[in-house]
């Protein structure tokens, strides 16, 4: 997701649900995943909303804004191979980092950058001629020109023009680009709302509608 949006390639549209405030204890809603962990916070928590105003609900890319809030504002943890299912060091907390050291190629899995979910202490110490990891969670904060200027100056990567470009890029698909679609629906009706998620998914992997509902 994150090399699709630094190449600028689409990802898909998104669809929402505007539920008015009067519809909204019909239905149980669920916040987004932040800080996923296989074992303690495998999935959505539940959201106790106090129903004052309506509720925009994404219907359609929830796995995808999942992976956005993650990479960007949260961290991924799962378990370490060989290690106890009860140990807490089995669960290393790990944020998604950018190599800005990485060369321009498509690797075996046809993605030009190179993005992985890494520990903090290792990605600072994780450095080379080719490798810099960068945390994507530090662009939101970081003001575009002087700011990454000034970094690229402090990590001594000054020495190619490659780390500045590509942290130009992804600060620009950050804040700049607009690169994400939706369709909104504000119809109160279950059935239409249910018929155009089932129009949406209908190309995929076929699914009943009691699967859908």
């Amino acid at each position: 997701l994150f090399d699709s949006l630094m190449r600028g390639y689409p990802f898909g549209s998104f669809l929402f649900w505007k539920v008015d405030k009067e519809y909204c204890r019909k239905y149980v809603f669920y916040d987004f995943v932040r800080d996923y962990h296989e074992r303690d916070a495998p999935h959505c928590p539940r959201l106790d909303l106090g129903f004052e105003d309506s509720v925009t609900a994404v219907l359609d890319g929830q796995q995808r804004f999942t992976a956005l809030n993650i990479g960007l504002r949260g961290s991924h943890a799962e378990k370490l191979p060989y290690k106890r299912w009860t140990s807490d060091y089995a669960f290393p907390k790990k944020q998604l980092h950018l190599n800005l050291r990485s060369r321009a190629g498509d690797d075996e899995l046809g993605l030009q950058y190179e993005f992985a979910f890494i520990e903090k202490d290792k990605a600072t110490a994780e450095k080379g001629p080719d490798c810099h990891w960068f945390p994507v969670a530090d662009i939101l904060n970081m003001e575009s020109g002087p700011d990454m200027f000034d970094y690229v100056q402090q990590q001594g990567l000054t020495d190619d023009k490659g780390p500045f470009r590509m942290l130009d890029r992804l600060h620009t698909v950050i804040h700049k680009d607009s690169l994400i679609t939706y369709y909104e629906e504000e119809d109160q009706d279950l059935d239409k709302v249910l018929n155009i998620f089932i129009r949406v998914n209908s190309g995929g992997t076929v699914l009943s509608y009691a699967d859908l509902l």
